[in-house]
């Protein structure tokens, strides 16, 4: 059972995505990993991009300084009136990050935790805190 302060304990989500996506992953990559709490946020990235038709890969996806980020690059040579509405979309997206908390989706809030910028709710804080005085051979490991 894995430890209620990992903020990423659940692989099966970020793997499920990239199947439903395969296109979107389809790259050589810095990495694919976010917080269990952003989830539903690079859901809804992915599926608006593969609504738009725009051939985009996702370079790396990660939490940064408390927000979510996401990098992309473009395989296709044609243009595409999305390219404008992307960085837009992504703004959204990471703004959407700093008020969620990304470990459980909740209502969320800037914070420091062992000299990490996070976005967590309160409860959430103090199982992050409580994870973070674990000697590292008692973390869990990613599925």
């Amino acid at each position: 059972m894995s430890h209620p302060g990992n903020l990423y304990a659940d692989s099966r989500q970020r793997t499920a995505l990239k199947e439903r996506f395969p296109l979107q992953f389809d790259c050589q990559h810095i990495g694919h990993d976010w917080p269990d709490g952003w989830h539903a946020l690079v859901a809804d990235v992915c599926e608006k991009v593969d609504r738009s038709g725009l051939d985009i890969r996702w370079v790396q996806i990660k939490e940064k300084f408390g927000t979510l980020r996401l990098y992309w690059t473009n395989h296709s040579r044609a243009a595409n009136p999305f390219f404008e509405q992307i960085g837009k979309l992504i703004q959204e997206t990471e703004e959407a990050s700093s008020s969620t908390c990304c470990k459980c989706a909740r209502r969320g809030y800037a914070t420091t935790v062992g000299g990490w910028w996070l976005t967590l709710c309160v409860e959430c804080q103090i199982h992050v805190e409580a994870y973070g005085q674990l000697p590292w051979s008692e973390r869990d490991a990613e599925d």
